[in-house]
């Protein structure tokens, strides 16, 4: 697939992406780069939280942009699935917090501020495996911490690959290690949103992170769908693959070398100049 075959998609973002590939992990700190301490992505969440009507934008075009990307949507007869992709379950901060770091912790945060909405973390096998504790590692997530991310009613998980189907993934039954939580039910009439933060996107070339992306356009055809991809957020309407480029989150979180949170002045977000009622509702 040609990198300019996402319809809809910038050359600026494309080459955004295609810069991605160029983290070097075996330069980084393991338990930094695998999204491992506390809100690393709040901006995720502050956004969610405009969004979802928690908080109110100050200016008056974010709230006219948030209540018709809203309208877009949710239907008031669905619910909303979140799917993070790369979630760290493999993974804790041993040396900050005094050693209680936790498994897939930025996708424990979307679930405890979201309780309304499912919360599917997924990652690879291996990652898998330390998190339940099984195949005979050396090491592996206590028992203690797995308990508490299993805390969260509306958080699941799917053992598999980004770079595949997600939701051939997610509909087959022997991906959940779970085996006495069932994952929820996909209707029609539901949301989604897909996050691909320090993950896919940065593991792989560009030849192909497009194709998976694509494929997740394609699983999700039928369904209005919000994609954070690495800074970038995305907006899908139901029945189209087409993507309209909505702004973009702050910087924060994405240093691969510290676990500094801060945006150094900048907003948590930013909307394109482009974006307006129009092209949400027309585009």
């Amino acid at each position: 697939m040609e990198i300019n075959q996402l319809s809809g998609v910038s050359q600026k973002s494309l080459e955004f992406l295609a810069n991605l590939h160029n983290f070097n992990s075996s330069a980084h700190d393991l338990e930094t780069f695998n999204r491992t301490f506390c809100g690393r992505h709040n901006d995720t969440i502050i956004f969610l939280k405009y969004l979802f009507g928690q908080i109110i934008a100050s200016k008056q075009d974010h709230n006219k942009i948030f209540s018709d990307l809203n309208s877009q949507l949710f239907s008031p007869l669905g619910k909303s699935l979140f799917f993070d992709i790369g979630a760290g379950l493999g993974f804790r901060d041993e040396k900050f917090y005094n050693g209680k770091g936790q498994p897939g912790i930025t996708s424990q945060e979307i679930a405890k501020h979201f309780p309304n909405m499912e919360v599917i973390a997924m990652d690879l096998p291996n990652s898998i495996e330390l998190f339940m504790g099984v195949g005979g590692k050396n090491y592996c997530i206590p028992v203690q911490a797995r308990k508490e991310f299993l805390r969260y009613k509306n958080l699941h998980i799917i053992e598999g690959n980004g770079l595949e189907s997600i939701l051939e993934q997610y509909l087959n039954e022997h991906t959940n290690p779970l085996k006495l939580k069932q994952r929820p039910v996909i209707d029609l009439f539901d949301t989604i949103m897909i996050r691909v933060c320090n993950s896919i996107e940065i593991y792989n070339s560009m030849e192909k992170v497009i194709p998976a992306l694509d494929l997740m356009l394609i699983d999700f055809f039928k369904w209005p769908t919000l994609l954070f991809v690495n800074k970038l957020i995305w907006f899908k309407k139901s029945f189209s693959k087409e993507i309209i480029e909505i702004g973009e989150v702050s910087q924060m979180g994405f240093n691969h070398k510290n676990r500094i949170r801060t945006r150094h002045g900048a907003d948590p977000f930013i909307f394109y100049n482009q974006v307006n009622q129009t092209n949400l509702l027309y585009g």
